[in-house]
């Protein structure tokens, strides 16, 4: 077996060890909703994209979940592997104050939809 040709590092996406700026692109396949807090996290992906980066996100959103509000109190787990569900109807407004829409493709499934996003740093130079 060959070593891998980049550099692994384990961490919390609330707590990103990179500087301000430096990434192009982040991507984020089915992770978040597994985060402790989903705000802090989407503001370390804001903090660590470049000028005009990109986020690239894919996520299962199921029709009718809860709207993730952990200052409510109860921070149980939605189930075993999940710590919310992610409902498009109250995740793409978060996701808009940060970020701007630039593509959105969902695949629906009986139980919950496929979403593919990409974003633009917010406030990007053109």
């Amino acid at each position: 077996v060959e070593p891998p040709d980049f550099e692994l590092v384990k961490g919390f996406c609330e707590f990103l060890p990179w500087p301000d700026g430096a990434f192009d692109t982040v991507v984020s396949g089915t992770s978040l909703d597994h985060v402790l807090s989903l705000e802090k996290a989407l503001s370390e992906i804001d903090r660590v994209l470049a000028p005009g980066g990109k986020f690239v996100l894919w996520i299962a959103s199921v029709p009718g979940a809860k709207e993730y509000k952990p200052k409510e109190g109860n921070l149980d787990a939605i189930d075993e592997f999940h710590m919310f569900h992610f409902n498009e109807e109250w995740l793409e407004p978060m996701l808009k104050r940060l970020f701007s829409l630039q593509d959105r493709l969902s695949f629906k499934t009986p139980s919950f939809d496929h979403i593919f996003y990409s974003f633009e740093k917010a406030g990007a130079p053109r």
